[in-house]
């Protein structure tokens, strides 16, 4: 019988960024490297409760998650015919917060900087980035992503990272508008070159799913 390892793939955005998570591997092979949060099929548990065991333990509770595919390389793992399974999340950077219990080191690494990570994690997390990328383009799970008060730059860079490409910072703030789907909080913080810029968040019943 073939083993199974799951690999969470857990994204947030910050300043425009997708981030992902990756733990630092203490141990062999690969020692030294990163790593996807990874846990073994049990066959007492189901892949969902190992999902939502695993991520209690990063203490995350109640996160979306999408199955983003089975890896089956015959040589993935050295030495183990050990099928992969790769699950996606995100949560926004303000709600994360690691739990003690997890003694490995961690970091968000922006996805064009992504350190050496070990197996094929690499292609997992490209292959999670363009379902990611969809899912916040299509769906209202932006709104997640953004619970506190933000910036109009640091939304345009979060949708200029999301389409690959650059906007019109007038025409951008224009759909807003034609939109409906900010309201001003009355607050402002320190901008660039130190300018006041005004914080916004986005109203209850927005719909983004057409922005773009």
């Amino acid at each position: 019988m073939n083993e199974m390892d799951i690999s969470l793939i857990l994204f947030t955005l910050d300043q425009g960024k997708i981030k992902v998570l990756l733990l630092h591997r203490e141990e062999e092979p690969f020692r030294g490297y990163w790593m996807l949060p990874t846990v073994s099929l049990k066959e007492n548990k189901t892949i969902e409760e190992l999902v939502e065991e695993h991520l209690h333990t990063l203490g995350m509770k109640g996160l979306c998650t999408k199955q983003v595919g089975v890896f089956s390389d015959l040589k993935r793992v050295p030495k183990t015919r050990t099928l992969g399974l790769a699950i996606m999340s995100w949560i926004d950077t303000k709600s994360f917060e690691l739990k003690e219990t997890i003694r490995e080191e961690h970091n968000w690494f922006e996805l064009d900087l992504l350190p050496k990570v070990i197996y094929d994690h690499q292609e997992m997390i490209e292959k999670a980035q363009e379902s990611f990328i969809s899912v916040l383009l299509h769906t209202n799970e932006l709104l997640t992503l953004f619970p506190s008060d933000f910036t109009l730059p640091e939304l345009q860079d979060t949708y200029e990272e999301l389409l690959g490409y650059s906007l019109d910072r007038r025409n951008f703030r224009k759909k807003l508008i034609q939109y409906d789907v900010l309201e001003d909080t009355g607050y402002k913080n320190e901008g660039m070159n130190g300018r006041p810029a005004k914080l916004y968040r986005f109203k209850e019943d927005s719909d983004l799913t057409n922005l773009f």
